[in-house]
């Protein structure tokens, strides 16, 4: 009996078709009175509910779910006897009033934010540009609503200048311009476009990461990240974990990109021979800037065998990538998550 109340209740706080019957119905003005009489005589059932000792679960250390649906009851029979008195709406759908989509909305926000509560209004806009790219959100004509082609204002982070105070300070977005203009990727001749540099420059912080790990040179460590490098993603994606790696690294990565896209029609595609032709063809073009790197004058091994290794890594995280790509294409549609009764005849 409890958890059919219980189904009730929830019924008649989710309605969503306006032709539904009994508890799924939504409510409306014609039979309003006997919905209001059914919803308050469950919040008065959820209110006297007893725990084996006797105690109100109302007033025990687990109240909360049972006083928020039994108020929940309360409050939109109040506020629907309000519409109708009024002659506002002839029914309400009550799944209309439930805030589970404003809280999914704020957790994607947040994790788009990394798990930031208070995001600011630069980072709120990123966030949410993402999110309609993700979703393919794309304007109607049957709607009632306008687009709006004024950006979001936001205010530029203040810095505090000790020796000058006249000196005006930088926004976000002038940052992201400068650094845009003055590292242009795409003029390196590797047949990469400016987004496709910014994201192996992106991927390039994560390859550091792994193959800092294997190294144990601190030499060969500062030359992964010794040159201050501006990158427009990384600095949009950045909450203070991101590497930022060196102009040498991100030059090695554009070569095996370029290497990984020129053999992309091969039937088999080998890690290591993408891996020499990569480093043979990073030497040819940058021979010169090599020799200039001081650690390569010390220990020409240690950084030949450095390149190496993050080329390997590289390699084999676009591969893996391919591969997973090439099983989605050869899977199909994915459907367990939304038939879960068709999954045994599609062998998900």
């Amino acid at each position: 009996q409890l958890i059919q109340t219980l189904f009730r209740a929830f019924d008649m706080l989710n309605s969503h078709n306006p032709t539904g019957m009994d508890f799924k119905a939504p409510l409306r003005a014609d039979t309003f009175s006997s919905q209001k009489q059914k919803m308050l005589q469950l919040s008065t059932m959820l209110m006297s509910l007893r725990l084996p000792s006797r105690e109100l679960v109302c007033t025990s250390g687990r109240r909360m779910s049972i006083i928020s649906l039994a108020f929940s009851l309360k409050s939109v029979a109040e506020l629907a006897q309000k519409l109708f008195d009024s002659a506002v709406c002839r029914y309400l759908c009550t799944y209309r009033l439930s805030q589970d989509h404003l809280e999914m909305f704020f957790s994607c926000i947040r994790q788009r934010g990394g798990w930031n509560n208070n995001p600011s209004a630069l980072q709120f806009r990123y966030a949410y540009r993402s999110l309609l790219v993700h979703a393919d959100v794309r304007p109607v004509t049957t709607g009632n609503a306008a687009p709006d082609f004024e950006g979001i204002a936001t205010v530029a982070h203040q810095r505090m200048h000790g020796s000058n105070d006249d000196e005006a300070d930088e926004s976000p977005d002038t940052y992201i311009v400068t650094a845009t203009t003055d590292h242009d990727y795409s003029s390196l001749g590797y047949g990469l476009t400016n987004f496709s540099s910014e994201v192996v420059a992106y991927i390039g912080g994560f390859i550091v990461r792994v193959a800092s790990k294997s190294i144990n040179c601190s030499s060969c460590l500062e030359m992964l990240v010794q040159d201050d490098i501006a990158s427009v993603l990384i600095f949009i994606r950045n909450n203070g974990g991101l590497i930022m790696p060196s102009a040498l690294v991100i030059h090695t990565l554009c070569t095996a990109e370029h290497i990984f896209r020129c053999g992309e029609e091969q039937r088999h595609k080998n890690v290591d021979r993408l891996v020499i032709q990569s480093f043979q063809q990073f030497c040819q073009r940058h021979e010169q800037s090599l020799q200039e790197v001081g650690h390569y004058k010390e220990s020409p091994a240690h950084v030949i065998g450095v390149i190496k290794l993050i080329l390997k890594k590289y390699v084999t995280l676009r591969l893996r990538e391919e591969a997973r790509r090439i099983t989605e294409k050869a899977r199909g549609a994915y459907v367990r998550a939304l038939l879960t009764k068709q999954i045994l005849f599609q062998h998900q």
